[in-house]
């Protein structure tokens, strides 16, 4: 079935009511009813069609988290066309890259994004340029005018597709490589909405100001009003809080969500305003780990909500959610041991397994004959109905990403974790960020609890979780360089004292090695400006001579 059926649906159903309020020019918010949005809706597919875009054409979408974002991909959705997403912050040959795989017809950008014509050849070719703003018609023709003009035919009728028809191609960042297009389809989509109505108080919530791009459809479908922030793409922590803090004093959202940086700065605002977020019930976050002084801080800046970790990627969103709550009283004490990250426990909608993290099969008759025991350090795979299965022309990535079993196929999360007795998945870090460890393994066939040790790599968050734990640290990052052991300490106040500060953090990782330890910012991903970027800490400290 189409998705758009179901906002269509939701549409008839909430008709006057708002389905988007975001900030306005001059003070006065932008609102639009359901049936409005269903009516411009309609009227992008006529101007769409009329320029002969259809079933199965792509579409590039390089749109902020605006209204128009929501009416673009709802149109280009019930027309059966496909909806790409390309992040604009990555490397420009893998821009040109991605849209060479997906030979785009039409490319809808702002009138800023189409800048990138400038700097990317293949976005050039692109035959239909359209613009949400305004531009001479012979660099790109507005859709404004569709969009508002009054529809004096019946609108299209929504295209009928089958669940295995393309919706959506996101492409990865590519912080592990080429960027990737995740194909999502419709069938995935109405799979992924199911398994994100959850828990409680979601099911229950109505207005929603959300953090993650992705949930404004979930809304949809759901008939909720979604208020949108004024986020910046890749600058989710540069958010203007006191429009924020204005939104949730006007419209009372029952939901929240937003990576960690997103929401530490929106803390950052209401300590500084004195001020509480008392309406939200459920407040979601996910995309980068927090420490446990993170948490109990979204506790305290939200009294009243129920605060959910999500773990997830690009190909698999969600895999796995578990409680605040849970997380400070039970986990924390273990990640300060170099246990890593716990990020939950897997949804009921997903089936997850532990691999030998040296399993390069692509094909298996039994993957349960491979599968690792509790505590046992492996690479964390996924299947399900919301789980992807290919990447759009990239047969080498799926051969790469992909496990091929009789009974459907598996995604390789690239996440080196283990699952603990409760059933919890832990995560270690990213398997390719894997550091040869200076001790002998000491595996066990069937252990009862998790031996750091046990593994002949050490991987990241085992040292970071414990670093990131303590008093007056915003982040780190522990890297191998030139047989060196590398610890990179972003701290919270620059003046600190750097040889006491240096005496006390080795005396936190006794156990693991360490070479030096280095003071400095570290280079973050533009898309949830939380996730250390690896590599680029390697490239700089080699500079630095490490």
């Amino acid at each position: 079935m189409n998705i758009y059926a179901h906002i269509s649906r939701a549409a008839l159903q909430r008709d006057s009511e708002y389905a988007f309020v975001a900030v306005g020019k001059n003070g006065h918010d932008a609102k639009l009813s359901y049936a409005q949005f269903d009516t411009q809706v309609k009227s992008l597919c006529a101007g769409l069609t009329e320029r002969g875009i259809g079933k199965g054409d792509r579409v590039i979408l390089l749109i902020p988290m605006q209204i128009e974002l929501y009416v673009c991909m709802s149109a280009i959705m019930r027309i059966g066309a496909v909806t790409v997403f390309v992040d604009p912050h990555m490397r420009r040959d893998h821009f040109d890259n991605c849209c060479r795989l997906v030979k785009p017809k039409a490319f809808i950008g702002t009138s800023k994004a189409h800048l990138f014509r400038v700097f990317c050849k293949q976005l050039r070719k692109v035959p239909i340029q359209l613009t949400t703003g305004r531009l001479p018609g012979f660099i790109a023709r507005s859709i404004g005018t569709w969009m508002r003009k009054p529809l004096h035919r019946p609108a299209p009728e929504i295209t009928d597709v089958t669940d295995d028809h393309p919706a959506l191609i996101g492409f990865t960042t590519g912080s592990s490589g080429v960027p990737r297009g995740s194909t999502r389809t419709h069938g995935f989509l109405n799979a992924q909405i199911e398994a994100l109505f959850q828990p409680g108080e979601k099911r229950n919530s109505v207005v929603d100001l959300p953090g993650f791009p992705v949930l404004p459809l979930d809304n949809l479908v759901r008939g909720r009003t979604t208020i949108l922030p004024q986020i910046l793409p890749g600058k989710v922590a540069d958010i203007e809080v006191k429009t924020l803090l204005a939104q949730v004093a006007r419209y009372s959202p029952d939901m929240m969500s937003g990576a960690p940086s997103y929401l530490e700065t929106i803390c950052a605002g209401a300590e500084a305003a004195n001020c509480t977020l008392d309406s939200v019930k459920i407040l979601f976050t996910g995309g980068a780990a927090m420490p446990k002084s993170g948490l109990q801080r979204l506790r305290a800046v939200w009294p009243s909500a129920r605060v959910v970790i999500v773990y997830g990627s690009t190909e698999a969103e969600p895999v796995a959610r578990i409680d605040a709550t849970e997380i400070i009283n039970e986990c924390y004490s273990l990640s300060t041991r170099g246990h890593g990250y716990c990020v939950g426990y897997p949804i009921d909608e997903i089936e997850s397994a532990i691999l030998p993290l040296d399993f390069i099969n692509s094909t298996i008759a039994d993957l349960s004959e491979a599968v690792l025991p509790s505590y046992c350090v492996g690479e964390i795979v996924v299947r399900g109905s919301h789980v992807n299965t290919q990447y759009w022309n990239d047969p080498q990535g799926e051969k790469k990403n992909k496990i091929q079993t009789p009974g459907g196929i598996w995604h390789r999360m690239g996440d080196a974790g283990y699952r603990d007795a409760k059933g919890r998945l832990w995560l270690l870090g990213r398997c390719h960020n894997a550091i040869s460890a200076p001790w002998l393994p000491s595996p066990d066939d069937n252990p009862r609890s998790f031996n750091p040790r046990q593994s002949a790599w050490i991987f990241p968050y085992q040292v970071e979780a414990i670093i990131n734990n303590l008093e007056g640290i915003k982040r780190s990052a522990y890297v191998g360089v030139n047989n060196g052991y590398h610890l990179v300490v972003e701290s919270v106040d620059d003046s600190s004292d750097i040889v006491s500060l240096e005496t006390f953090l080795r005396a936190a990782i006794t156990g693991f090695p360490l070479t030096r330890i280095w003071f400095q910012p570290l280079p973050v991903d533009p898309r949830h400006n939380s996730k250390i970027e690896y590599q680029k800490v390697i490239d700089l400290l080699k500079e630095q001579g490490a």
